[in-house]
């Protein structure tokens, strides 16, 4: 397994480090979460125009034609900004149009998420109820919160009926049938409450294999670690900066003992993160089991090294790193928001099944043996 970042990967990053330090600043996120659906019109054009939407669609249907390692690195450039729009989800919503959709489904909805015109979003619907209707579906359901659902122009649904059929729906959310309540999250991004009575779908689709859903679900878990380790680097390179310009008792902060620790826990806890983050990124195309052991692994490590980074950063501020005039109480929230959503108890338990139910802990023949 070859850990080194490409040239083309590192140039990418770079340039999405160097475009959101220079024009993402305060005014631009405030433009975001000022507006009603947390996404600015100009700044969305501004990441299409960088390709960020089009990262990990093939070429041969205007995209980027990379990976999820290259999207996760740009993540973890839009986690260090507190970037609020949904550029993972739409960037994975696009990749499912181009994977899991036919042509013309395909050829109708990523010209308008690669230029910037309008946002989308994957959301799964349990236990669906689906009937055909001639050329149309009639689809009924809920999804508690999707992010990025406010004023997004394309929900890509990933329908999970419950007895074993899973099948993908292009939805507009101004089709009749088809609520959104949007929610402002704790990390001032935009989520909604997706609810479809008898929505009338056209059947422009086909099914969709378990695990092909499982995969893009798990892109998104992967998506919102890196973001996460973002955040945590910012806010550990800030608290760092801070206890050695912050004086008490006539000596900087950094130079206690306990400060001292604190900051070299930060330290660990970060890198800690990236080495699961990126066992992540490269598990996603080494089959099933590996993909769910890495990923869960991922999102139970870095929800755990995120809580020390987090909270060392607002204890090493005092009140003051509450408060929104610093943005440590800005990481503060995002990181608290990565531990409350994705389903962090489920990837725990999902993790724990698949490493018992892999054999690796099996006991050897003389010790599984009853003694006489």
């Amino acid at each position: 397994m070859n850990l080194e970042y490409t040239e083309d990967q590192v140039l990418f990053r770079d340039g999405a480090e160097r475009f959101l330090s220079a024009e993402y600043g305060a005014g631009a996120r405030a433009r975001s979460t000022g507006a009603e659906d947390g996404v600015d019109p100009a700044n969305r054009s501004a990441f299409a125009e960088l390709g960020l939407f089009a990262l990990t669609v093939p070429e041969r249907l205007g995209g980027l034609g990379f990976g999820p390692l290259e999207l996760a690195m740009v993540l973890e450039c839009c986690g260090r900004h507190r970037v609020v729009e949904p550029i993972a989800e739409t960037a994975i919503a696009a990749r499912a149009l181009a994977t899991a959709f036919d042509a013309p489904a395909a050829q109708r909805w990523l010209p308008p998420i690669l230029s910037g015109e309008i946002h989308a979003t994957v959301a799964l619907l349990s236990n669906a109820d689906i009937a055909e209707a001639g050329d149309a579906d009639i689809v009924s359901g809920a999804v508690p919160l999707t992010r990025g659902a406010p004023g997004a122009g394309l929900v890509v649904l990933l329908a999970d009926t419950g007895e074993g059929e899973r099948r993908a729906f292009a939805v507009t959310p101004g089709t009749e049938g088809v609520s959104v309540s949007a929610k402002r999250l704790l990390d001032e991004s935009r989520g909604a409450m997706l609810t479809l009575e008898r929505a009338r779908i056209p059947s422009e689709n086909g099914s969709l294999a378990a695990d092909s859903v499982d995969q893009l679900l798990d892109e998104l878990t992967l998506a919102s670690c890196w973001k996460a380790l973002g955040a945590m680097r910012a806010a550990s390179g800030q608290t760092a900066r801070y206890v050695q310009e912050r004086e008490q008792f006539g000596r900087p902060l950094a130079r206690f003992q306990a400060v001292e620790h604190m900051i070299a826990a930060q330290s660990v806890a970060c890198e800690e993160a990236e080495a699961a983050a990126l066992l992540a990124a490269l598990s996603m195309d080494l089959g099933p089991s590996s993909r769910i052991r890495a990923v869960s692994a991922a999102k139970n490590k870095i929800g755990r090294a995120s809580d020390v980074v987090a909270k060392n950063a607002v204890q090493a501020h005092g009140g003051m790193g509450v408060c929104d005039e610093l943005p440590i109480a800005g990481y503060f929230r995002d990181l608290a928001a990565f531990r409350a959503m994705d389903g962090s108890a489920r990837h725990l338990d999902r993790y724990e099944r698949d490493v018992l139910g892999s054999g690796c802990f099996r006991e050897s023949a003389i010790l599984g043996t009853d003694a006489p």
